[in-house]
């Protein structure tokens, strides 16, 4: 459809922002799609390609109005927390998403001991989250761990796949010559 004129804010002014992308021609052909898309629908973004120190300099200060990025969220409480309260500025919440009642709510979440306790926090807190919307998620890469059939009796987390590296064994009936480098 074409475009049916530009979106206004809250405010009366049209809806426009400017998107930082670092110099990645993945990034900078999403954001030309991005770009097109919002553009159908009324929505002006401006595509600012900048080099890399640039774009760190940039998101570490907060000095942009968005920013194409990639985020490696594990799914666990301790990355919610760094990645989305005020914990984590200067770390990993690049955007500066600030609400204290998610923050607090986070916070009492993580330091109660009964996890049946917490649930009720955590929902309240993704509530507010989800609301918010600090974050547009464009795709979530599926992530995969391959390990050869010689291993035995590996568990690989979800979170971090490499935790478990250390532990991993094959037994002496399956070791071969490679195996065997180093040892006297």
């Amino acid at each position: 459809e074409a475009n049916r004129g530009l979106i206004e804010t809250a405010y009366g002014h049209p809806l426009e922002f400017d998107l930082l992308v670092p110099p990645s021609a993945v990034r900078v052909r999403g954001a030309v799609i991005l770009q097109d898309q919002l553009a159908r629908s009324g929505i002006q973004m401006r595509i600012e390609e900048v080099e890399w120190p640039a774009f760190f300099d940039r998101t570490d200060r907060g000095a942009f109005d968005a920013q194409y990025s990639s985020l490696g969220q594990d799914p666990s409480p301790a990355a919610l927390a760094i990645n989305w309260t005020e914990d984590g500025f200067n770390e990993f919440n690049w955007g500066k998403y600030s609400n204290p009642e998610f923050t607090r709510l986070v916070r009492e979440a993580r330091n109660e001991a009964d996890i049946d306790a917490s649930l009720p926090k955590w929902h309240a807190a993704l509530k507010i989250i989800n609301g918010d919307a600090p974050a547009i998620w464009l795709y979530v890469p599926r992530k995969f761990a391959a390990i050869h059939v010689r291993f035995a009796d590996v568990v690989i987390s979800p979170y971090q796949p490499w935790i478990g590296l250390p532990g991993f064994q094959v037994p002496a009936t399956d070791l071969i010559e490679r195996d065997l480098y180093g040892v006297n």
